[in-house]
């Protein structure tokens, strides 16, 4: 798998409306609330991995400006059409780029989000991703992560519970599943970690993800 042909594939999930992954997000409104009580309204929020933008809408319902990241282009102009037309430019604006890359200075947001992004990327890249979002996060900014859990027992006809292995491969598209303790291994060094838990979908009942708020050190 390479990062090219998984950004190819979830160009066609968008243009098909096979994104199944933008369903997830309406399931966990209480973890955002929690991260949403951390800022003050008016601060701006990253959302990496944006998708079709409902995190960023609902985190500007919150008060926050957000600027929301995505590799796939077709989606970013997309929301932004959609923003002007909802009458919300101001406070929410859509950029392409990269997790690895992000194309901000430092320390130029409040906090960040990730809803269902890092899991996609490879393990050997866990640091240089957790380093670069600590990078453009203030000192004492918050960081949100919700990743898929090594709990989930069926997750695409495969068991990642019961399995030696972490990383699973489905259609040209890499999935990592997370157990807690990784999680603090990678994220340690640049952040307090402030709550973690494995968290089960009200939704989707066999669905784990792991919930992570951090401090910025």
């Amino acid at each position: 798998m390479s990062y090219d042909s998984q950004k190819k594939n979830f160009e066609q999930a968008y243009q098909t409306g096979t994104d199944l992954w933008s369903t997830i997000y309406k399931n966990i409104p209480k973890v955002v609330k929690q991260f949403a009580e951390t800022g003050e309204t008016k601060d701006i929020i990253l959302d990496i991995g944006a998708g079709r933008g409902r995190l960023a809408r609902t985190l500007a319902e919150y008060g926050f400006r957000v600027i929301g990241l995505d590799i796939v282009k077709q989606i970013v102009d997309k929301n932004n059409d959609e923003v002007k037309l909802e009458g919300l430019a101001r406070e929410i604006k859509f950029m392409e780029g990269s997790v690895l890359d992000i194309p901000f200075t430092d320390e130029g947001f409040a906090g960040a989000v990730d809803i269902g992004t890092m899991q996609h990327i490879l393990k050997e890249d866990f640091g240089k991703y957790a380093k670069e979002v600590s990078r453009v996060i203030r000192k004492d900014g918050y960081f949100l992560l919700v990743v898929l859990s090594k709990e989930n027992s069926n997750y695409l006809s495969w068991n990642p519970k019961q399995g030696t292995n972490s990383d699973f491969e489905y259609s040209g598209t890499h999935y990592h599943f997370f157990t807690q303790d990784e999680i603090e291994e990678i994220f340690s060094p640049y952040f307090h970690i402030q709550l973690i838990k494995v968290e089960y979908l009200e939704e989707r009942k066999n669905e784990a993800h792991v919930v992570a708020l951090m401090k910025r050190r």
